[in-house]
């Protein structure tokens, strides 16, 4: 059940960001009205908008013009899915009795989680990371934390994450990032608080130089070129959320 109605979550998130996204990068809240291919602008029949199962059934392309479906929309969907299987399993283990808090955690995990995925696939298709899943990550992260708001190390790891992209930005002159990744971080660092943050940002830029450095060895960038650096961030930080502490006592933290 939660990967069923994970995958309808990363549709509709699917829709959001084409949406939600102009030719030029800018971003707008036009996301009312019924599916269509952004090609034909034929509208889609209910059919075609089944998540996964409508991909392989199209052979990826619409059933109208034979337009090639993003390659990105499939797998939003199936991160949903898997979104959604990670948060039941995480229910199932970690709420024993339900309370007020615990509906509002895991609301707040759930929330996160989309914010997530929204922020991934944006920046990866199109380069955007819009402030509204931004917005809706930072309320999923305050109510994760509901029941330790009194925690200021949150804070302090989310000031400090985001400053120390903010300084980043105004190095480079936002050639290499740009303010979407200060608030990203900003985010992030409120999730994780610290020193989980660190590990992320660490294994951020190692994600990020390992990519960058086999699209160069294809011939699929040249040196200069950018790529989206949200997606290292946000895989980062799933993988300290995920990760034990053991890693911090080698540290010392």
């Amino acid at each position: 059940m939660g990967f069923i109605i994970g995958t309808a979550i990363g549709s509709f998130l699917g829709v959001v960001i084409v949406r939600q996204t102009t030719n030029d990068k800018r971003q707008t809240t036009k996301i009312g009205g019924r599916s269509r291919c952004d090609s034909c602008k034929k509208q889609l029949m209910w059919w075609e908008n089944i998540p996964l199962v409508s991909f392989v059934f199209l052979k990826g392309k619409c059933r109208n013009c034979r337009s090639p479906i993003p390659y990105w929309l499939p797998l939003i969907e199936l991160a949903g899915g898997l979104a959604g299987v990670w948060l039941a399993s995480w229910a199932s283990q970690t709420i024993t009795v339900i309370t007020f808090i615990t509906v509002i955690n895991f609301i707040g995990a759930g929330l996160m989680a989309s914010a997530l995925i929204w922020v991934f696939f944006s920046d990866l298709a199109y380069g955007l990371i819009p402030d509204l899943a931004v917005g809706v990550g930072v309320i999923g992260a305050v109510l994760s934390h509901l029941s330790n708001l009194s925690d200021l190390g949150y804070l302090s790891a989310s000031a400090g994450a985001a400053g120390f992209i903010l300084l980043l930005v105004i190095i480079t002159r936002g050639r290499g990032m740009g303010t979407g990744d200060v608030t990203l971080a900003g985010l992030l660092g409120l999730w994780l608080g610290w020193p989980d943050i660190l590990l992320a940002v660490w294994l951020a830029f190692i994600f990020g130089a390992v990519a960058g450095l086999t699209l160069i060895g294809l011939k699929l960038k040249r040196f200069g070129q950018t790529i989206p650096f949200g997606p290292f961030l946000i895989a980062g930080s799933v993988i300290a959320a995920m990760a034990n502490d053991n890693w911090k006592t080698i540290l010392g933290l």
